[in-house]
């Protein structure tokens, strides 16, 4: 393993695999434990709460008079025209 003054002398670069190796399998290991649990039921709700409030908001612009359309709603405006 190279020293702290090896280190410098070469930028800083890692030259032993195994230290390099030994970060990203600790990383992994508690990546792989917040992806593997289950998220709380408040959060799920809170997730499925706010996408249906978000495509309920997207319905209601899109329904609404496009201002230089006679009539014409944006929806129609956007992917009818």
């Amino acid at each position: 393993m190279a020293t702290d003054k090896e280190n410098k002398e070469s930028g800083g670069q890692h030259h032993g695999k195994s230290g390099s190796h030994d970060r990203i399998e600790l990383r992994s290991e508690k990546v792989r434990d917040i992806l593997g649990s289950e998220p709380n039921v408040l959060v799920r709700w809170g997730i499925a709460i706010v996408t249906v409030v978000f495509l309920l908001l997207i319905l209601a612009v899109l329904s609404m008079d496009y201002p230089y359309g006679n009539g014409e709603s944006i929806f129609g405006h956007i992917f009818l025209k």
